[in-house]
């Protein structure tokens, strides 16, 4: 998602003379290949650079330049922590979404956790620039990775006009493949790992639930991740309801027809969950932790994450308030979501410390997805 919507907004300021999408595999090319922006170069690296590309990843030296990886370029960017090649004559960007594995390894597999451990501070030294979505992710990267304030820089996410207010007419028909209607369910969007605090969310929903005959139930829609299996088997012995991994478009109309959305996160760099359901004008309850305060500003009604009472009561305090329901459905309004194209309107100028590297304009970019741990995100909307 991140990645197809950051080649479409520097496809649209018209600052590029070529936009490159470096693929890690055949399947994902096949993916890109559909969606990559009009006039994109689709590059698909063969053995010899998957190979090499995975020792750089790994931040050892790489035997390949970016240019021998995908041809000459002014502007390298990887969008998923990592480079694949550490040298070369293009400028070097990489974006950093937050340092979860890092600080929370208990929250992550054991072989995700030795990556980051060997080659995230290799790569945030090799690369000329880092992008984070918030400025609490920067703050975390300058500090935990030592890196010069002026080398990182925090550029929020935005949202598609896919996530927007939609009428009852609009969303019976999708919501009615799975039994639900407007209104009527409490989501959460997300995968299920160990940071987004399902287990805690879940019995906070069956605490709510005691009191309540017309407890709306809670829809979980996402991946399975690492551990996930608790809590999906809780899922299905409580009130929720697992629809699994959804493409955007339908993402988009669950979280508009949703009571509201909960997400009572551990930990987040950004938490673009939170922002997409507030532009589709409908509450949402979270946690105030990492960047998640910074993207809902008093958007949301705020609960401690590691306290089941806490997340309890702030379910109940939304269900019962329908003057705060209202309120917090104008949040897209308060953040001025709808002006203009804020991805295209962030991304558009360059980092201080390239432009005068590219001479004000790029001559190609390269947006680079991991082919190990991206390939399902490629898959999935890159």
């Amino acid at each position: 998602m991140y990645s197809r919507q950051l080649a479409e907004a520097l496809a649209r300021t018209g600052r590029l003379g070529t936009l490159v999408l470096w693929c890690g595999s055949a399947a994902s090319a096949a993916i890109v290949s559909r969606e990559a922006p009009s006039g994109a170069r689709i590059v698909v690296a063969g053995p010899v650079a998957r190979l090499a590309g995975l020792w750089g990843r790994l931040g050892r030296w790489s035997p390949l330049s970016i240019e021998r990886l995908v041809g000459p370029v002014d502007v390298f960017h990887s969008p998923n922590y990592f480079l694949p090649a550490r040298h070369g004559h293009a400028a070097r960007v990489v974006t950093i979404h937050d340092l979860s594995v890092l600080k929370h390894p208990e929250w992550h597999p054991p072989k995700r956790v030795l990556l980051h451990r060997l080659a995230l501070m290799r790569t945030a030294r090799s690369v000329d620039h880092v992008i984070t979505p918030t400025e609490a992710t920067r703050s975390e990267v300058i500090d935990g990775l030592r890196l010069p304030p002026s080398r990182v820089t925090a550029i929020h996410h935005g949202v598609t006009d896919a996530f927007r207010p939609r009428s009852d007419s609009e969303l019976r028909p999708a919501l009615a493949r799975y039994g639900l209607t407007p209104g009527g369910y409490l989501a959460y969007v997300g995968a299920l790992d160990p940071r987004k605090n399902l287990e805690r969310l879940v019995t906070a929903v069956s605490l709510v639930a005691r009191g309540r005959p017309k407890m709306p139930s809670l829809v979980v829609a996402g991946p399975l991740g690492w551990r996930s299996g608790a809590v999906r088997a809780r899922l299905t012995t409580s009130r929720g309801i697992y629809v699994g991994f959804l493409r955007t478009p339908d993402v988009a109309l669950l979280m508009a027809g949703a009571l509201a959305l909960v997400y009572p996160s551990l930990y987040e760099g950004f938490g673009l969950p939170v922002l997409e359901a507030m532009a589709c004008g409908i509450p949402v309850i979270t946690s105030g932790v990492g960047g998640l305060a910074e993207v809902t500003g008093d958007c949301a009604v705020i609960v401690d994450p590691e306290n089941v009472e806490s997340i309890a009561a702030g379910i109940m305090r939304t269900l019962d308030d329908a003057d705060l329901r209202r309120d917090l459905g104008g949040g897209q309004d308060q953040h001025g979501l709808r002006d203009g194209d804020p991805i295209g309107q962030a991304v558009a100028p360059s980092p201080p410390d390239l432009e005068a590297e590219g001479e004000g304009s790029f001559g190609g970019l390269l947006v680079s997805d991991d082919p190990r741990r991206g390939r399902r995100r490629a898959i999935g909307g890159w």
